[in-house]
């Protein structure tokens, strides 16, 4: 094919992978790296894989863009996806370098993350968490809304440890901000994929149309506008706090582990805000609660409400 061709899932897929291998072999040269199942995602290249004897998450990022964006050319044709990977994967303000020192970072002060194994050559692998993610928790309880929303938040409390607060002002990760992330989806390249993708299957073609073509609107107005500066003093905020990376690997009565960390300075109410949108967000998509939506949504009140 001719370098003015789109890149394809199969280019991205085998880059990856072989990046992830020459990554492995940096840090660990006398330990196999074998790969495990590929981990669906829209923002990376997940896979679980086993050095020596040992379980990990293999992660790379494409140029710190979502895959949907990467696919319909927003970083150029394949050959230029290909060139500028390398010098990308190579700078230490990559995506995936800053994660890597985040962790790090809240692993030392006391914050339960998912603890870096190794960061190379622009992969980021981390030691698994295993165990019922908030949403889960929420799903099969969701009286328990109020207490799981307040664990998630109580354990993030030493996001304003020293040291945390240093590794933030060098390097922080706002691409995970609600403004970032708003931006990233809604793009021009991505965004009509997504608006495209509306859920509206059950209803008919005129009425979906219209939707479509309302929430459009809507999206492009929204992109006009600039976030105005916080009126309280900026804190250090977790910034991709939503609840399928607050985990409980020891159950909903016991402290929560943190993954896929997007750590800078936001206002106070910034991971409470994300965490509770997202939070119904999942409430929408859920499949059939074990109880009455309208506990998730009390809960969700009371915990506003505090």
């Amino acid at each position: 094919m001719t370098g003015t061709a789109l890149p394809q899932p199969t280019d991205l897929f085998a880059l990856s992978t072989d990046r992830i291998h020459r990554a492995a072999a940096d840090l660990w040269p006398d330990e196999p790296l074998t790969l495990g199942d590929h981990v669906p995602s829209v923002t990376g290249y997940v896979h679980r894989a086993r050095v020596g004897g040992r379980e990990v998450f293999a992660k790379d990022s494409v140029l710190g863009l979502s895959l949907v964006s990467v696919l319909r050319g927003l970083a150029g044709d394949r050959d230029r996806v290909r060139a500028t990977q390398a010098a990308y994967a190579a700078s230490p303000m990559s995506l995936l370098a800053r994660e890597a020192a985040q962790l790090r970072t809240l692993d030392a002060a006391g914050v339960s993350v998912a603890r870096c194994a190794g960061y190379a050559s622009g992969v980021l692998f981390t030691v698994p968490v295993t165990g019922p993610t908030l949403a889960d928790l929420i799903a099969k309880d969701p009286a328990r809304t109020y207490d799981l929303l307040t664990a998630a938040v109580t354990g993030l409390e030493g996001l304003q440890h020293p040291h945390v607060a240093a590794q933030v002002d060098a390097a922080p990760i706002p691409e995970r901000s609600i403004d970032g992330t708003f931006r990233r989806k809604f793009n021009g390249v991505s965004g009509r994929l997504y608006i495209g993708r509306l859920g509206l299957d059950r209803l008919d073609e005129r009425t979906r149309q219209g939707v479509t073509a309302v929430v459009g609107v809507v999206v492009a107005r929204l992109l006009k506008l600039r976030l105005a500066p916080p009126i309280s003093p900026t804190v250090i905020v977790y910034g991709d706090l939503k609840p399928e990376h607050v985990l409980f690997p020891d159950g909903p009565d016991e402290d929560p582990v943190f993954i896929d960390p997007g750590l800078a300075r936001g206002p106070v109410h910034h991971d409470a805000a994300k965490l509770i949108s997202r939070t119904f967000l999942t409430l929408i998509a859920a499949p059939l609660l074990d109880a009455p939506a309208s506990a998730v949504a009390d809960g969700i009140a009371a915990f506003v409400a505090e």
